[in-house]
């Protein structure tokens, strides 16, 4: 036998199967032709006998050599099932026979480079497709946009708990309730308009195929959810169900709403002065210059807009700034009955001119305070000078200063004006608010509106909080400073 077949038969276990029975069955018919001859010339009756009785054992030896080969086929196949199901895999007896030691390695080679990394992963960590899952459940479950997904008759597959926050925020740990109703169904119990929701809904049914993006309004609490709807596809690009994202945009809506109103106050506040301006100008230049008497009129009329605008526009930018992420307070040890005194002095030549009386009613021991003293000085002035306004002659005005505790310094200013209306209370520091027109004319207030919307952002960046009292026999506003150092501005 040449080199080149003793290999091929050393590397096939089967063959080597082959040429064991084929060496057999020629022994086995090299015995019934050698006993035929002798049988035949010696006892001619028997060579019938031993003619048969040799075809049966060639039979036989047939037969066991193919249910040899059976046995070693469903012993592989059988393993092959337990390495591709990787438990307890073991390799069947049969192979332990030296005929098939080459097929018993090869198998055993295969098996321990198949589970090698699975029992790796399984000593270390969970095995890659696990770990995807467990990963791809907690970025569900921690997004802050609520997610749903349906299959294609709107049977809900998944959702996440900030879902259930947007849609039931009485009760968020209520997700049966989600489970059993398609989203859009507990919508329409909360929404502005039903007949966007309706829409939807008949979109959903309707044109499954088509993606959407819906803004919806809610009400208890008000709420503005994007609504983003997409078909959810297989591997096999068919489709398979819906999945639908919300994403809150309350706070950008507000912002956006408050933006607005505050251009369109703003350019109103503007318009007005500039407007009489206008008026003053065009007169002065038909003929009312011509009399010196209505010209100094005119000329200080001008004068008083222009201040007017001044004014405006300097509070304009004063609040932008406050507001601005990057305005910190340059917070130091300051003299209060330095700052509280200066503040009075700003706005007596006004008191003095309504004959209103200005008293300062300071805590004894309290004479240094941490907090930022341009600013301070400016809360005090604008509620000291709005007291002014709305005070009648002849009427007084206290600024109260007392240690509230050993966190919090505590300012009152107290007036004996008019008062204002409880239900005007809740607005008085938005931007622009009036309380009452024939209020403003009457005691001819000239403010900008933001005087109070200022106060309240200073004592707020403070870390402080301001509120207001008041009636018919006058008005308190009271805020705290408190005593922790704060933010400082950074030149």
């Amino acid at each position: 036998m040449s080199d080149s077949s003793a290999q091929l038969t050393e590397s096939s276990p089967f063959l080597r199967l082959s040429l064991s029975i084929f060496w057999q069955v020629f022994v086995a018919l090299l015995l019934l032709i050698t006993g035929s001859l002798i049988l035949g010339s010696r006892f001619p009756h028997f060579a019938p006998f031993w003619n048969i009785l040799m075809g049966l054992v060639v039979i036989g030896l047939l037969f066991q050599g193919l249910q040899r080969q059976r046995l070693v086929l469903e012993s592989v196949a059988d393993s092959l099932r337990a390495l591709a199901h990787a438990d307890n895999f073991q390799l069947p007896a049969v192979l332990a026979r030296s005929e098939f030691s080459t097929l018993k390695e090869d198998l055993e080679s295969i098996s321990d480079s198949l589970l090698t990394p699975q029992r790796a992963s399984a000593n270390t960590a969970m095995v890659p497709v696990d770990l995807e899952k467990n990963e791809l459940e907690s970025i569900i479950h921690c997004m802050n946009d609520g997610l749903i997904i349906y299959d294609r008759d709107l049977n809900v597959i998944l959702l996440n708990p900030a879902l259930a926050e947007m849609l039931i925020p009485s009760n968020p740990a209520a997700t049966g309730r989600l489970i059993q109703n398609p989203d859009d169904k507990l919508l329409f119990e909360r929404t502005v308009d039903p007949a966007t929701m309706k829409k939807i809904h008949k979109a959903m049914t309707e044109e499954p195929l088509l993606p959407r993006c819906d803004l919806i309004e809610l009400k208890n609490p008000v709420q503005f959810l994007k609504r983003y709807s997409s078909p959810l596809y297989n591997r096999f690009h068919e489709q398979i169900g819906h999945v639908i994202i919300y994403h809150d945009i309350t706070k950008e809506v507000q912002s956006e709403k408050v933006r607005s109103e505050f251009i369109t106050n703003a350019s109103h506040e503007l318009r007005t002065p500039v407007a009489s301006m206008k008026l003053l100008l065009e007169s002065l230049m038909v003929g009312a210059k011509d009399d010196p008497k209505v010209r100094d009129e005119f000329l200080n009329n001008l004068l008083r807009e222009a201040d007017r605008m001044h004014v405006l526009v300097n509070d304009l930018l004063d609040l932008s700034r406050l507001e601005g992420a990057h305005e910190k307070l340059r917070v130091t040890d300051i003299d209060l009955r330095k700052v509280v005194h200066d503040a009075i002095q700003t706005v007596t030549p006004l008191a003095q001119k309504k004959g209103i009386v200005l008293r300062e009613n300071l805590e004894e021991d309290l004479h240094t305070i941490l907090a930022d003293q341009l600013r301070l000085s400016q809360v005090l002035v604008n509620l000291v000078n709005n007291a002014v306004k709305f005070t009648p002659n002849g009427g007084e005005i206290r600024v109260i200063a007392r240690r509230l505790n050993e966190k919090n310094v505590e300012f009152k200013v107290q007036d004996t004006g008019i008062g204002i209306p409880e239900e005007d209370i809740p607005y008085i520091f938005d931007r622009f608010y009036r309380v009452e027109q024939n209020r403003q004319r009457r005691h001819n207030s000239g403010g900008t509106g933001l005087g109070l919307t200022i106060t309240k952002q200073v004592v707020e960046m403070h870390g402080g909080k301001i509120h207001c009292s008041s009636s018919s026999k006058g008005t308190t506003f009271t805020f705290t400073i408190p005593q922790k150092q704060v933010a400082v501005q950074q030149v």
